[in-house]
This record gives structure tokens, sequence and C-alpha cells, in this order.
């Protein structure tokens, strides 16, 4: 691990902002810290947060929830606003309909003929060019189909176990290849 080592002053003040309720990403900015970091300490120290019981809305964050969606923020973004976490803020404006469909779920909804386009592409990249399956996404990307990693990964699944395992032997030769030109430059 390479962290630096906690400060009593530091320790002081994280336990006094849990104590206040601020969000350990608060404290990590304020300290100068990881978010990741605040965490473990706070685990460490047994003073990591329970679920406790859950904060209902009031009308007035309804309302700016609405206000800050509508002008295009995040959810992460809107959470801080609001002092809620990003989950809560997401199912919220759900619930409320307020979610954007090109923001939530775009890469699940693609028509039949566009996925067996891309299927094809697919097999050509792993098949003819020797392509991973993070290469494949980023040259889908490229060439103008919004896909994800994980989608590209579900779809070579359904192209069949040699595709799945050819993609996996292309990823190994290409990192055999990486570290000997890595080993040829050290030398």
């Amino acid at each position: 691990m390479s962290g630096r080592i906690w400060t009593e002053a530091e320790l002081t003040t994280l336990r006094q902002r849990l104590a206040e309720g601020v969000t350990h990403r608060a404290i990590a900015e304020e300290l100068g810290r990881t978010k990741s970091s605040v965490n473990h300490k706070a685990w460490d120290l047994g003073l990591a947060r329970q679920a406790g019981p859950r904060q209902p809305w009031t009308r007035q964050e309804l309302d700016r929830l609405e206000q800050i969606i509508a002008s295009g923020a995040t959810y992460q973004q809107a959470a801080d606003k609001l002092g809620r976490s990003r989950i809560s803020v997401r199912g919220k404006a759900a619930d409320m309909g307020l979610c954007n469909p090109e923001r939530a779920g775009a890469f699940r909804r693609k028509d039949a003929a566009l996925v067996a386009e891309i299927h094809d592409i697919l097999g050509d990249c792993i098949d003819f060019k020797g392509m991973n399956c993070s290469e494949c996404t980023a040259y889908l990307n490229a060439i103008g189909y919004e896909v994800s990693n994980s989608w590209v990964h579900k779809q070579i699944g359904v192209l069949g176990p040699n595709y799945r395992r050819w993609a996996r032997e292309n990823a190994k030769r290409r990192r055999s290849l990486i570290m000997s030109m890595r080993r040829r430059a050290a030398a």
C-alpha cells in the first residue's frame, strides 16, 4: 500500500464530520484524500455509517430535483446538490418520470437488424483481425456504433463459445506481444 499515514488531526476531523453526517466524498475532498481512503479508515475505526432509515423526500427536494435534472445535470451532480446518494436520486428521478431515454439503457435498446449487423462485424474483428473484446468495443464505437464493453462481451457470448475462446486467445496473444516488446525496449 502506498498511502499517507493518517494524522491525529485528520482522524479527529473524520470523526467529527461523520458524526455531523457529512458524506465520505465531501470528507475526502476536505482532507485531500480519496473517497476510498476515507471509506476504509471509517471502516477500520468502526465508524462506517450503517444503513439507517430512509429519509423521505420533501416537496421542496422533489421540485429541486426536477429543476436540476431539467438543466441537464448528471445524477451525481444532482445528488451532490441535494445531499443524497446518486442511487437515491436516480431512483426518485425514475419514479417521477424524469429519466431521459437517451441517458439510461441506451446500450440495451437495439433492433434485431442492427444487432445482426454488429454480430457480423464482431465475428470479423475476432476471427480475421485478431481483436479482443475491448478492441472490438473501441472499433465499433469508432465506426459509429454506440456500444459498451459489457454489451459487446455479452454479444460475443451469443456468437458462440468458439468466439469467446478466440477473443480470449487474441487478448493473451496481445499481452504476450506487449510484454516481449517491453522486454526488448528495456534491454
